[in-house]
């Protein structure tokens, strides 16, 4: 009898601790995304299409892997049908945490991603918020508009490195229907009636103007070329025009010839004053640095960068080709040239044969590092592909010597390594983004362009001709949030007119300037 009563005590006791202890706090996030431009253009059909969003918050909001499925499907939203919202419970622990997320569509049974940079969201303790409202792809609705764009690429680099039409293809391909990142489907590019160095092909178009029109050039073919055919670094872009235009551009693509002799490389990477290419945060207490890259010994990770890998080579001087990461050096060995002063290196040998353009990145080990790479998944802290977001490489080409390269981390412009011409003004930190028109203008030969970054942000400051041919790289890599000066030189060119173009997130500005010799 005595067991019995002991055993209820204990029944009672528990059922009170559960009705007395509190229930998890969770928080409730409402996506939303309008889709009235792609519903006038055909792109979205409500009846057919689906739209979900992604992002590195799936696992903490319960799937099983980021970036990936459509676990989180948006429906229609009763009081109108161009915006789709979703509900996402969230547990305590997400509060403060910044999520990045993207929309992604389902159109004819194509998943098509936004080509916008990420979007991101700081969860509060509000218990029902919602992101703010954003447009698929940034594409408002208005006038719909038909017209035929000829896209031009001057292929003058590429044809003197030995592309050979007759076994080499080079296509345009984009986001912006007909166009699509399937290179197979995307259009063939051929030489123009009056000039064999420049390839065209012209699409027609049915989009709202003043919309974003984003491509690339992919190459492919008997001969290699780099990044696996893909233009480096980011989508070329122009507004949707009222009318039938053309549009020209240099390509960032090269055909890669093997090397005929070995090279010894030395690398070099300044961390000092660097900054993390994913959460764009200031780096400091660096415990080592990683690098990868598209050439052997080079290894490009088939997905992730597993430090794991490293601990089978690169010991006692002798370099492991099969690694997939190696780890530069600060202690005056490995090429290094003073120990502890934040600037690492590492010197290896390419072997003949192998091709002569090399695209590399680098890796950070340090405070708080990021374990997260662009549309990888989390794997515990093994992750460290963060100097820049994905697809964006340092490149240089091999020579048959004794050579080194220079970098700072994150300063991803291999012709403007560093912050040459580019001045910070240490006068607070700016509300918003701006850029201002250029002083003086019209100008001969410098000229200076005053801009506003509010927060850590990569940034891209270039010039462009009439023709829209890109002349200068002012500036491409992370900057911190300030107030800067850039100065352009334009002493080698003729005169003319001029357009520079900011680019720092999601927000883009272009000004016209005038230079008179």
């Amino acid at each position: 009898m005595l067991k019995r009563l002991t055993a209820l005590a204990v029944v009672a006791f528990l059922a009170t601790l559960a009705a007395s202890s509190p229930t998890q706090a969770t928080e409730t996030v409402t996506f939303q995304v309008h889709m009235g431009a792609l519903m006038q253009t055909g792109a979205f059909n409500p009846a057919t299409d689906s739209v979900v969003v992604r992002g590195d918050f799936q696992m903490m909001a319960g799937d099983s892997v980021n970036w990936n499925y459509a676990k989180f499907l948006l429906a229609a939203s009763a009081s109108n049908d161009s915006i789709y919202t979703l509900d996402v419970v969230f547990p305590d622990t997400a509060v403060s945490k910044t999520i990045q997320y993207k929309y992604v569509t389902y159109h004819a049974g194509t998943a098509t991603w936004e080509s916008v940079d990420n979007h991101t969201y700081a969860i509060t303790s509000a218990a029902t918020q919602s992101v703010p409202l954003t447009y698929f792809n940034n594409q408002l609705p208005g006038v719909v508009a038909t017209v035929n764009i000829t896209f031009q690429v001057d292929m003058t680099k590429l044809l003197a490195q030995g592309f050979n039409s007759a076994v080499d293809s080079v296509y345009v391909v984009g986001g912006t229907p007909p166009l699509n990142w399937g290179y197979a489907a995307g259009e063939t590019m051929s030489p123009t009636f009056d000039n064999p160095a420049i390839f065209e092909t012209t699409l027609q178009f049915t989009g709202v103007v003043g919309t974003e029109v984003d491509f690339k050039l992919f190459g492919a073919g008997q001969d290699p070329f780099s990044n696996g055919g893909w233009e480096s670094g980011s989508n070329h872009t122009i507004a949707f025009p009222a009318a039938d235009t053309t549009v020209l551009w240099t390509p960032d693509l090269n055909v890669t010839k093997p090397s005929l002799t070995a090279d010894t490389v030395k690398f070099h990477v300044d961390m000092n004053n660097a900054y993390d290419g994913i959460n764009y945060s200031a780096i400091t207490g660096v415990k080592s640095v990683w690098i990868t890259g598209s050439v052997r010994p080079l290894n490009w990770p088939p997905s992730g960068w597993p430090l794991a890998d490293t601990s089978k080579g690169d010991t006692s001087g002798v370099i492991d080709t099969t690694a997939q990461l190696h780890r530069l050096y600060d202690d005056g060995t490995h090429g290094d040239s003073l120990a502890g002063d934040n600037k690492w290196s590492l010197t290896l040998v390419f072997s003949p044969g192998v091709s002569s353009y090399v695209e590399y990145k680098y890796g950070g080990v340090f405070n708080g590092y990021d374990t997260l790479t662009i549309g990888g998944v989390k794997s515990n802290g093994s992750l460290i592909d963060n100097e820049s977001v994905t697809g964006v490489n340092h490149s240089f080409v091999l020579s048959g010597t004794h050579q080194s390269v220079y970098n700072h981390f994150g300063d991803m412009d291999p012709n403007n390594p560093g912050t040459t011409g580019i001045k910070q003004i240490p006068n607070g930190v700016p509300a918003k983004f701006a850029m201002a028109q250029n002083y003086p203008n019209p100008f001969n030969p410098t000229t200076q362009i005053s801009y506003s970054v509010p927060r850590n942000s990569f940034v891209t400051l270039r010039v462009y001709n009439v023709l829209g041919q890109e002349v200068a790289t002012l500036y491409s890599g992370m900057q911190k949030a300030g107030n800067y000066v850039a100065t352009f030189d334009a002493g080698r060119y003729a005169s003319g007119v001029y357009f520079y173009r900011l680019q720092a997130g999601n927000f883009s500005s272009v000004k016209k300037m005038m230079l008179l010799k």
